[in-house]
Formats: C-alpha cells, sequence, structure tokens
C-alpha cells in the first residue's frame, strides 16, 4: 500500500509540472515552440489517466475487492443449493464490471454450444431414423451372427433391439401394423410374412437378401 501512496505522488507531481510547463506556453509566459506543445498536452491526459486508474484501481467503495470476493465464494456457498448460489453471484457482480462482462461472454459461449449440440443431435436422431442408414447398420449386423438372424433363438436384450428396427423398417414400408416392441415373436411372423409375399423359399430368418429387398422396396422399384 505505502509504494502505491508513493507512485501515485510521484505520477501526481510529474502531472502539476506538466500542467504548468503546458499553462506557461500556452500562455506565451515561456517560449516552447507549438510543435510541442502538443505532445506536451497529450502527456498531461495520460498522467491524469494513470493517476485516476491508479487511486480508483485499488480502492474498495462498495464493498470487497474482485479477490476477496473471488476468495469469500467457496466458504459462503458450501451449503447453498447451486442454482440460489448462481443467483445470488450474478446479483452481486454488478459491483464488478469486469468480471460481469466476463460472465456474460462465458454464458453467451454456453448458449452457443448448447444451440451447436441441439442441432447435431437432431441431425444425429434423423440420421438414425433414415431408413437406407437403418438398413445399412442391420445389415452389418447380420455378421455378428453369422448369415442370419433367427429372432425366436435365444433372444435377448440385443436382439430385441435389433428387432425393434425391424419392426419399424416393415412399418416403414406397410408390412408390419403391430407394436414396435421388439417382442420375438411378433417380429418372425411379420419377417415371414414379408418374406413370403416376397417368395424367399427359406423364411423366418433376417439375412442380407432380406435387407436388399426392403431397401428395393424403399426405393420403390
Amino acid at each position: 500500500m505505502f509504494m502505491q501512496h508513493v507512485l501515485f505522488y510521484t505520477i501526481l507531481g510529474i502531472f502539476l509540472a506538466t500542467a504548468a510547463v503546458t499553462l506557461l506556453g500556452i500562455t506565451k509566459k515561456i517560449d516552447i515552440h507549438r510543435e510541442y506543445l502538443k505532445p506536451l498536452f497529450s502527456a498531461l491526459i495520460l498522467e491524469l489517466v494513470a493517476a485516476i486508474i491508479l487511486l480508483f484501481g485499488k480502492t474498495d467503495f462498495f464493498g470487497p475487492s474482485v479477490k476477496d470476493f473471488r476468495e469469500s465464494l467457496p466458504e459462503r456457498f458450501q451449503s447453498v443449493e447451486i442454482e440460489e448460489a448462481f443467483v445470488q453471484i450474478r446479483s452481486e457482480l454488478k459491483q464488478y464490471p469486469e468480471l460481469s462482462k466476463q460472465v456474460i461472454q462465458l454464458e453467451t459461449q454456453k448458449e452457443t454450444i448448447n444451440l451447436d449440440l441441439t442441432a447435431r443431435k437432431a441431425e444425429l436422431f434423423a440420421l438414425e431414423k433414415n431408413f437406407l442408414v437403418k438398413m445399412a447398420r442391420l445389415n452389418d449386423e447380420i455378421g455378428n451372427y453369422g448369415t442370419s438372424i433367427n429372432f425366436l433363438y435365444n433372444p435377448g436384450d440385443e436382439k430385441r433391439a435389433l428387432a425393434m428396427e425391424v419392426q419399424e423398417a416393415l412399418s416403414e414400408l406397410g408390412y408390419y401394423n403391430g407394436e414396435i416392441d421388439g417382442d420375438p415373436n411378433r417380429t418372425h411372423a411379420a419377417l415371414v410374412n414379408y418374406q413370403e409375399m416376397k417368395g424367399f423359399e427359406v423364411t423366418g430368418f433376417f439375412s442380407n437378401a432380406t435387407v436388399v429387398a426392403m431397401i428395393m422396396d424403399h426405393l420403390g422399384t
């Protein structure tokens, strides 16, 4: 604090000296070329600004300093709900314009990121619902079970999820009107019905040939 006072009074002294020389030059009391008056006046302004910044930047008029405010947050809000703490902190930040600007910038960035994430989630959801993407994924899944998937054999959560996708695909094509629940029996029956209508010799197995037939139906060929 002592050093700050010394620095402040030093700047103040330089300011007064510069002001005196500038004033004497303007009033022609001393001979100063006009080309030097403008730099002297600029120096006067800069010294005044420096003195104001030094004086008011370290003065606590309305409460604790920014540093004290930051350090007090963890202890003060240990037993307070998060949302309540945020509301209170935002209210108190009005005393600290520099911190308020940072918070506004962070909140703006957060909103931008949230909007971007929402848009990406919507794109991903639309992609997952795309028929051709769904069929390509089902075609890849067939390889995990051999050459085809028998939904009646050893049904589990993974097969049930696949069965739901097959039900959705058959429903989109108009070959299934039941509940989309992944039930193995209903899925098997719907699959057999579709394959019989398409002239499959072997029915009841979800194979790559079935995927091709469903894609061709979707494309209208």
